[in-house]
């Protein structure tokens, strides 16, 4: 199991990386491709939710806009009640702060030092 978790996470970690170079290096259009941040669906999830319709072309109807309205009011209440324990994967925050350093700093903007 440890073994098979170790090599999740290195995959999952190079994935990212590849999109970052594929990204940085704009072998991806980024006129495509709409990065959306947690925070922001968390907090924002109506404003996202247009953002997203606009980037895609889509309409709004109004059943969408009353599920949408609906959804953002509920996300606004919600706690999760998941706590991960990073150490039972053999991570720890900084392990992981490390490893994805350049996705923090070219997605979130936060330089970590």
């Amino acid at each position: 199991r440890d073994h098979f978790i170790k090599k999740l996470y290195k995959a999952l970690v190079e994935l990212l990386k590849r999109f970052h170079y594929d990204w940085t290096n704009n072998n991806i259009d980024k006129n495509r491709v709409m990065i959306v941040h947690f925070d922001r669906m968390m907090n924002d999830f109506d404003g996202l939710m247009s953002d997203i319709i606009d980037f895609t072309d889509s309409e709004m109807t109004d059943t969408l806009r009353s599920d949408i309205h609906k959804t953002a009011e509920s996300q606004k209440s919600f706690k999760s009640k998941h706590k991960y324990d990073l150490e039972k994967f053999g991570l720890t925050e900084q392990k992981i702060k490390d490893d994805c350093k350049i996705i923090y700093e070219t997605f979130l903007n936060i330089n970590e030092d």
